[in-house]
């Protein structure tokens, strides 16, 4: 529960720096294991989640990369650090994965919970487990929040954890 809370302050603060915040503090809801969005949103950002794991699946990086939004601000955080920019998140991605299905092993992403942040942004947290016959399956957690834009839903934040 504090690391919801957490997630809720952090989302917030980044809704304050973008503008939003009035909106944000009327209208923003903890899940507590179900999405709490209007079903419009729920359904793309879900979809939008889903060709990601496929995209992984085939072994697509660029697909599953297009996801994220190519502004500079865009921001990747795990235990390994910090990327800021689209570059900078490919990059590890390709370091870290490879680009191909043999590298990439397969991506299983669960649990989903999505939460509106006013109009144009959205929060959703899941699980996520690699599973790749080089070594043990890679377990953990995300939270991505999302963009509206004329391109549709793209993630701007994203914190994985293992």
């Amino acid at each position: 529960m504090l690391l919801r809370v957490l997630f809720a302050s952090l989302a917030l603060g980044l809704l304050t720096l973008s503008g939003s915040s009035a909106f944000a503090r009327e209208n923003f809801a903890i899940s507590s294991g179900e999405s709490k969005a209007d079903p419009k949103t729920v359904k793309e950002v879900s979809g939008l989640i889903k060709k990601q794991e496929t995209a992984w699946n085939k072994g697509d990086l660029k697909a599953f990369l297009s996801a994220y939004s190519r502004a500079k601000d865009v921001t990747y955080v795990s235990s390994n650090g910090l990327c800021r920019g689209f570059d900078a998140i490919e990059k590890r991605y390709q370091m870290r994965y490879g680009n191909n299905r043999a590298t990439m092993g397969q991506l299983y992403l669960t649990d989903l919970e999505v939460s509106s942040l006013g109009e144009k942004h959205a929060l959703c947290i899941g699980k996520f487990s690699v599973v790749h016959h080089s070594h043990s399956p890679i377990n953990g957690r995300f939270t991505l929040i999302f963009r509206r834009s004329k391109e549709g839903w793209r993630i701007t934040y994203d914190h994985s954890s293992i």
